[in-house]
């Protein structure tokens, strides 16, 4: 079953196995003008963090990560971001900060020493305010606050039970409420179960070089529930 960490830290495992490409990732660029801008902001209700990780890639999304050359310079808002690097993502530049600061609008900022590209972003946080289970109709209602009238969420239910098949899928959810039906709810045993959501908004960048870029946001959070 998924359980928080380890539903986050699989979520954003296989975004960034997704976006790493082959071969060396320390190699700089003759022309920043080829550079792909491949933007990850993650975060989840447990740590209450929010991480911004940015990579600059030769040519498309599959290019090596590159570590850029002053003066140019990475910010998110106020902040610089200084570049790290890892075996399986290569060079970035990232930073993490608590839920609570990432709130309204942000904005990332390229600057190459020639032009600066800036990217507006609204970081897609939501809360589970409520879940009530109607035995009459056999349904379990869930109540959310930050989502869209239209919004969508990916659902996992589990229980305790070795033999139970898990509900696995991604759900509508409308007026912040996401009902869950009887036919959702009878392959589950009774009793305790356990609630992992995500939200995943995709978005091309605005501003880019040639190359483009594109903008991944991700929100997880889980719950220990009882079903009559």
């Amino acid at each position: 079953m998924f359980r928080q960490p380890y539903f986050f830290l699989l979520f954003v495992l296989l975004l960034v196995m997704a976006a790493c490409g082959p071969g060396e990732r320390d190699k700089r660029p003759d022309d920043s003008g080829s550079l792909y801008f491949d933007y990850l902001v993650s975060g989840d209700e447990e740590t209450g963090e929010v991480t911004v990780r940015l990579q600059y890639r030769l040519e498309d999304e599959d290019g090596n990560g590159v570590l850029l050359e002053e003066p140019a310079q990475v910010m998110l808002d106020d902040h610089i971001l200084l570049p790290d690097s890892s075996r399986l993502g290569g060079i970035y530049y990232s930073i993490s900060l608590p839920q609570e600061e990432m709130e309204g609008m942000h904005t990332i900022i390229f600057n190459n020493g020639k032009r600066s590209y800036q990217e507006e972003f609204s970081f897609p946080a939501f809360r589970l305010t409520g879940s009530t289970y109607d035995s009459a109709l056999g349904r379990l209602f869930l109540d959310f606050d930050g989502l869209k009238q239209k919004d969508y969420l990916y659902i996992v239910l589990t229980d305790t039970a070795f033999r139970s098949e898990e509900l696995s899928r991604g759900d509508t959810v409308r007026d912040n409420r996401l009902v869950l039906q009887p036919a959702d709810l009878e392959r589950l045993s009774r009793g305790k179960i356990y609630l992992d959501l995500a939200k995943e908004v995709n978005a091309v960048l605005k501003e880019t070089t040639r190359a483009g870029g594109r903008l991944r946001m991700t929100y997880t959070l889980s719950r220990e529930l009882e079903l009559p």
